[in-house]
């Protein structure tokens, strides 16, 4: 894995209305928000993976090369984020294209993230370099710093090249992103996850399934400040500690364990609150290097005409899908809470939701009844692999409720029903776009997201 950090350090970084603070309550400007939110990325990174750390304002400039990450690398990684300063006028597209070349001829995946306020007026431009980004098979994943970001060019690069995008993030959405782009940039699969608001002497567990399929498992929490520990025990009851197989790195908000070849099993982890003087939102993940992987696809393509949304769960390992596991969805409406979520079973039997029987497309309807963003997670277990144990996440917001859905939510429900309540019409279409889409599916299984 080879991830390239690009990152603006124009004049227009030097305002100071990035949204976060420094400890004395003034206002951080756009660099130092950049500074403080990307040096715990750092210790998100693998050993093994390689790094590289490009800067542009007027030009561009590698800062520190390509390299293999150990603890000397992550260290100096980090001096050199510290060190960046802002000054003269920005290259967007210069940036991506020197980013590109530290990454382009190296073996294996390879991933770019941008940070910026999205604002270009000196060449190379963006239009100029992404076909060459494209072609070179590099996800761009874009950050907008600031008040006055030109989101729809972020945006636009994240889109055209299988990224994602966020924009003018507070601090707590800023990490909450920045953790799933330490899974998705490095190509890791969530074993867990989970997101709490924790006081003074709160205790908070949770636990993971670890297969055979996992070179390595990372568990790391990311909090406000102060003081926090975050417990990892093994299956065999054992609170690890760091070794040779083992290594532990902390800053002053986040702490991160690293386990090669762990031993398969239940793995469970807590956070304990030593000391904090207001509550704090904090967030926990268990990630794996592993073969098995998975897209969820939540589609609202005929919610107009039937008051359902597709949810579909595509499971593979390696080139070949992933079947015979059992999988469902936790869905939590908007106004609810963990004790107001939804369960519905995720099937690949070749009935109700699901087209074809054992693709390793698992398969499931929901009817919404209010209106906002609802999550869907979705999680599958077992199979090949016993202990396997995988979660994804989407969200999806709903702007009208459908009263009346049509009846192929219900599992047992075949397509002749909506055949007789809405006519053939509906039917057809309902049939016609669920097959376009399974083809879709098998044409493109990791490319297409909804």
């Amino acid at each position: 894995m080879n991830v390239a950090i690009v990152v603006d350090t124009s004049g227009s970084m030097s305002e100071r209305d990035a949204g976060m603070t420094r400890s004395d309550g003034t206002p951080m400007s756009r660099i130092e928000a950049l500074r403080e939110s990307l040096v715990p990325v750092m210790d998100l990174i693998e050993e093994d993976y390689q790094t590289s750390l490009v800067e542009f304002n007027s030009s561009a400039n590698v800062v520190h090369p390509l390299t293999e990450v150990d603890n000397v690398a992550r260290s100096e990684l980090k001096g050199s984020v510290r060190g960046l300063v802002a000054g003269g006028g920005t290259t967007i597209g210069g940036g991506m294209r020197l980013g590109m070349e530290t990454i382009a001829d190296e073996s294996g995946e390879k991933t770019m993230i941008l940070l910026s306020d999205g604002k270009e007026n000196e060449p190379p431009y963006v239009d100029n370099v992404l076909p060459e980004i494209r072609n070179a098979g590099i996800k761009v994943f874009t950050i907008g710093i600031g008040a006055d970001i030109d989101e729809q060019q972020l945006k636009y690069i994240a889109d055209q090249t299988g990224g994602d995008v966020e924009i003018d993030p507070n601090i707590e959405e800023l990490r909450r992103f920045y953790f799933e782009l330490a899974e998705d940039a490095q190509n890791r699969q969530t074993l867990s996850s989970a997101e709490e608001r924790l006081d003074q002497g709160d205790r908070i567990e949770d636990d993971c399934k670890v297969d055979s399929s996992c070179e390595d498992a990372q568990f790391s929490l990311s909090y406000e400040g102060s003081d926090m520990n975050l417990i990892v025990v093994d299956p065999n009851g054992n609170e690890i500690v760091e070794r040779g197989d083992v290594a532990h790195r902390e800053g002053g908000a986040h702490e991160v364990w690293s386990v090669k070849d762990p031993e398969p099993g239940q793995w469970n982890y807590e956070v304990e609150v030593i000391q904090v003087d207001a509550p704090q939102e904090t967030l926990t993940q268990a990630t794996a290097d592993s073969t098995v992987d998975g897209e969820l696809f939540v589609s609202d393509d005929l919610y107009e005409a039937t008051g359902l949304l597709r949810i579909q769960l595509l499971v593979s390992e390696g080139f070949e899908r992933y079947v015979g596991a059992n999988a469902h969805a936790e869905i939590t409406p908007p106004s609810g809470a963990n004790d107001d979520i939804i369960e519905l079973s995720l099937d690949d039997n070749g009935s109700g939701p699901d087209d074809i029987t054992n693709d390793g497309i698992y398969s499931g309807y929901f009817h919404p009844t209010e209106i906002g963003e609802y999550e869907f997670k979705t999680i599958v277990e077992g199979g090949e692999y016993e202990e396997l144990k995988r979660e994804f996440i989407d969200h999806v917001s709903v702007s009208t409720v459908i009263d009346s859905p049509a009846k192929p939510y219900q599992s047992e429900a075949s397509y002749f029903d909506i055949i007789q309540e809405y006519g053939p019409l509906a039917g057809a279409l309902i049939l016609m776009a669920g097959v376009m889409y399974t083809v879709l599916r098998w044409l493109e299984p990791t490319n297409e997201s909804v």
